[in-house]
């Protein structure tokens, strides 16, 4: 084949990229401009996307307080609750969704590199935390991430680089209305700490689960390493919703097992747990689901974390100027 055919071919293929690349980012900047672009995709998934997201646009040098963790950590803690009574506190709730206590631990270790002022971890946990922790727990590509976060990188390459069109689509459709709280089930709704409330009514039982053996020893692990670095780990039990147990847990045996054994993996390692059976009272109106208390709750709850955490020497000594503000 003549020289002249290939050098047409590249010629052909160097205007065609040229051409994607350039509609592509005309097709970017006018969705961003409607409000209907999707965050840059490091993992497809659009709540744990718009997490990096928010986490890309705030400063987190100073931030000595870190909330790691699924949905559950997310949208149960409202730091404006005790902001003003803990006066050094500079938290941020970096927890994303849908991840298991595995997955938690590896964002953990990323964000404690990326945020070495960190003093404390808090997670808030219920049993769909420990359901299943057989998959990759590296669910993110910890390098582009970081360059996006700490490095503060353009993110419109990741766009391409990542793209796929149907989880694309779909989140173009839906992610401005999940931005503003229309769709109040699938809220992307955050506050400025990164909380996310839920306010849907009435409360979902939702489905059964169970704990798995392997995630507490995954937690352990995690309960190990953090010991090592000298940051202080706080797990915070959920409370049980009342309606999931009549349904799935009448005798309250599986819930008891399972924290009984959250506690038993974590008592030699110096982590905190404080089990919310023993927080404020609440009931099914309290709850969204099983795994989230609704907004207007969750403030009580916060507070309740704290006060209790007052009472934790390594929490004290973590936050040494607060002490009589605690």
């Amino acid at each position: 084949m003549p020289a002249s055919v290939f050098a047409r071919f590249n010629r052909a293929l160097v205007v065609w990229i040229a051409a994607f690349l350039s509609s592509g980012s005309i097709a970017l900047w006018m969705l961003n401009r409607a409000g209907h672009l999707p965050p840059p995709p490091l993992t497809a998934t659009n709540c744990i996307d718009e997490k990096f997201k928010f986490l890309h646009e705030t400063t987190l040098t100073d931030r000595n307080l870190i909330a790691v963790g699924s949905s559950v950590t997310w949208r149960n803690l409202d730091f404006s609750a005790v902001d003003g009574r803990w006066k050094s506190l500079r938290p941020v709730n970096a927890a994303p969704c849908y991840l298991q206590i595995h997955q938690t631990a590896y964002l953990t270790e990323f964000l404690l590199d990326e945020i070495p002022t960190a003093r404390v971890v808090v997670s808030v946990v219920s049993m769909q935390d420990f359901q299943n922790c057989s998959e990759d727990e590296k669910f993110f590509d910890s390098s582009i991430a970081r360059r996006y976060i700490s490095a503060r990188e353009t993110s419109w390459h990741l766009y391409f680089t990542n793209f796929r069109p149907r989880l694309f689509l779909q989140d173009v459709a839906k992610i401005r209305s999940m931005r503003d709280g229309t769709r109040n089930r699938e809220p992307l709704v955050m506050d400025q700490y990164g909380s996310g409330p839920l306010t849907f009514t009435p409360p979902e039982v939702r489905s059964d689960r169970a704990a798995t053996p392997e995630c507490l020893k995954h937690m352990e692990r995690l309960a190990r390493e953090l010991r090592d670095k000298g940051v202080a780990w706080v797990v915070v039990l959920l409370p049980p919703m009342p309606a999931w147990g009549r349904s799935y847990d009448p005798s309250g045996s599986r819930d008891l097992s399972w924290r009984q054994g959250v506690k038993a993996h974590l008592e030699r390692t110096g982590t905190v747990v404080l089990d919310g059976r023993f927080g404020p009272a609440v009931d099914d109106n309290d709850f969204t689901d099983p795994d989230h208390l609704h907004w207007s709750t969750v403030p009580a709850f916060t507070r309740w974390i704290f006060r209790s955490l007052n009472q934790q020497s390594a929490i004290r000594a973590a936050f040494k100027d607060d002490a009589s503000a605690l």
